[in-house]
């Protein structure tokens, strides 16, 4: 599987390796790691946004990837790392270390 320079890394979902009805969640965060993962556990391609607030994200050198800002209808502004990924199917992308492991995350997953 390709995998982005940036990213910690990426595997494939193989349905066997599953009980039957396992049910696969679009994002993970492990809370010891901080490994954030984007799975596509379908049979298409799907589009995934995903956005980390407040606090470094770091990539697979550990260097901290550029940040930008979001602003709210009250005109707050909040750093934040957005990913757009177009996930091939029955792909994991390990994308990136939360400095924070219980960061604010916001995503949205799609169809492609």
């Amino acid at each position: 599987l390709g995998c982005p320079d940036w990213a910690l890394g990426s595997e494939g979902i193989d349905p066997r390796d599953y009980p039957r009805g396992t049910v696969f969640p679009d994002l993970a965060v492990d809370p010891e790691s901080g490994t954030l993962s984007i799975v596509n556990s379908k049979n298409t391609e799907r589009v995934c946004y995903v956005t980390v607030y407040d606090h470094p994200v770091l990539d697979r050198f550990g260097a901290a990837l550029p940040a930008g800002r979001s602003v709210d209808n009250a005109g707050i502004a909040r750093a934040c790392v957005t990913f757009i990924a177009l996930m091939p199917p029955r792909t994991i992308l390990h994308a990136a270390t939360l400095t924070v492991p219980g960061s604010e995350v916001d995503s949205d997953v799609q169809d492609w």
